[in-house]
């Protein structure tokens, strides 16, 4: 037994060799002029819907001709000699092919063909998990090609296209369908597409309250693609997304949404309320001390807008800068004297100039400061 092992264009299964029937060529060595088939086929097993060149047809007298007892499985003679056999569907029995030629006697050489069916099958298995507009690629092997259709039961979910067994499965919104591949005997191919994505979202809430003006910033998580956002009230607030981040400045006292869509079509409501500050205040709001005694003096800042500042023109004394706490200090020092009571004016400035001014008074010559 030989196998044959020089295939062109299909898939055999199964493929065993020996001598051939008929009165052609037996596969003894030596010369001889009888019908030769090469290799030397005794039986062949093919998958159903595709071909096989087997072997060469020489010698002999020609024409050549071919013949097969089982429609299913077609022989074909190329110019060259080649013997071609195309398997168009499954075979009920084994096909008897005959190669025959010319010669008085009409040398013939014979062998035993079937073919079987290989079931569909995707290189997904059945199910393809995939989000809106994201696509997937897939290759569907076996049944009897061509492939002759590829269809979405729901194309508003996903889609297939592509032929020749290479397909593209394209997510179009969320849901779940099935799409089919059809083979040439009619036997179709069912992939369940679950189209699945994160709903879209902001953070750390749906809503933001800031002082006017200023400025809250979000994060957009889910939905797909880019993002998009349109203002209800532009006259209150302005915002801008740069890829996840959502910046938002309030310009006025007031409430407004914001509309943050994907591009699905998705959306989420945000809303933006702007507040108007408390009145810029300082505690307390006035101090006293006594000339020439060291000490420390801290106020705190409260209302308004921040950043502070705190500052005090020809003071014997020093302010220190504000903190981010709203604080700031006034050093009094040994060498702070005056030579008589005297008040001198802390100024306090918020973001948007409002002033507050804070009476500092260094006594001397009173009962609290002799």
């Amino acid at each position: 037994m030989r196998k044959l092992l020089n295939i062109f264009g299909g898939f055999l299964l199964l493929l065993l060799v020996s001598c051939g029937g008929g009165g052609g060529y037996s596969g003894e060595q030596g010369p001889t002029t009888k019908l030769r088939m090469t290799p030397v086929i005794d039986e062949i097993t093919m998958a159903a819907g595709t071909y096989a060149d087997v072997a060469r047809i020489s010698q002999g007298v020609r024409p050549y001709y071919v013949m097969t007892t089982q429609g299913a499985i077609e022989p074909q003679l190329l110019s060259d000699g080649t013997l071609r056999l195309i398997a168009h569907g499954p075979t009920t029995e084994e096909a008897e092919i005959t190669i025959q030629d010319s010669t008085v006697g009409q040398d013939s050489i014979k062998f035993k063909a079937s073919a079987v069916r290989i079931p569909l099958n995707s290189s997904v298995g059945g199910t393809v998990n995939i989000e809106p507009l994201e696509s997937k690629t897939i290759t569907v092997t076996g049944g009897i090609k061509p492939y002759v259709n590829a269809y979405s039961e729901d194309e508003s979910v996903a889609t297939i296209t592509g032929h020749n067994g290479v397909y593209t499965i394209t997510g179009k919104k969320p849901g779940a369908v099935t799409v089919h591949v059809v083979d040439s005997a009619g036997t179709t191919l069912d992939i369940a597409v679950n189209v699945k994505m994160t709903d879209l979202a902001v953070s750390p809430s749906i809503s933001g309250t800031v002082v006017a003006p200023g400025v809250i910033n979000f994060v957009i998580t889910g939905g797909i693609g880019a993002y998009h956002v349109s203002v209800v009230d532009p006259a209150v607030a302005d915002a801008a997304i740069t890829g996840n981040d959502l910046s938002v400045t309030v310009k006025t006292a007031g409430t407004t949404k914001l509309v943050v869509t994907d591009d699905l079509g998705n959306q989420i409501i945000v809303d933006i309320t702007g507040t108007t500050a408390a009145s810029l205040a300082v505690s307390p709001s006035s101090q006293k001390v006594c000339s020439g005694v060291a000490g420390s003096y801290t106020f705190k800042i409260t209302g308004g807008t921040a950043p502070y500042t705190a500052s005090v023109s020809g003071a014997p004394f020093n302010v220190e800068p504000v903190d981010a706490n709203g604080e700031f200090v006034v050093q009094m020092a040994s060498t702070s004297i005056v030579s008589t009571t005297s008040t001198y004016s802390i100024t306090v400035v918020d973001k948007s100039g409002a002033v507050r001014n804070v009476p500092f008074t260094i006594e001397i010559g009173t009962t609290a400061c002799p």
